[in-house]
């Protein structure tokens, strides 16, 4: 499938190139070895979303191993093993519905929100 190239204004073959980028995440520099699209015509970086969530999610990974933080499935798994609703997770975090749903989404949970469900289990 071909994609848009700003550069050449037109859809055009692409191909995914490895190198490493640097992502803030929360003021701190998280370097990984990223998955771009690349045009095959000129070589410009192409938006993919699904590469570039990837990408933003492997900065999350190594920001959450740094600093301890739970990931989505193991928000989760804590929830679902002491019973409780999104809902109910979400009154005990003192937040509402949809920010848990976003934490299981893969949303980075704020440090006192991480601690408060690392005490659940």
């Amino acid at each position: 499938m071909k994609k848009f190239c700003d550069r050449c204004g037109t859809d055009v073959e692409w191909h995914t190139q490895e190198c490493q980028e640097t992502y803030p995440v929360r003021d701190e520099p998280i370097t990984i070895q990223s998955i771009l699209a690349v045009c095959s015509v000129c070589g410009l970086d192409l938006f993919d979303m699904e590469l570039d969530g990837a990408n933003v999610e492997r900065a999350y990974d190594i920001y959450r191993e740094r600093h301890g933080i739970l990931s989505a499935d193991d928000i989760k798994a804590i929830r679902e093993k002491v019973g409780l609703t999104q809902l109910q997770l979400a009154e005990i975090l003192r937040c509402d519905e949809l920010t848990v749903r976003r934490y299981e989404e893969g949303m980075l949970l704020s440090e006192q929100h991480n601690e408060l469900v690392k005490q659940l289990v």
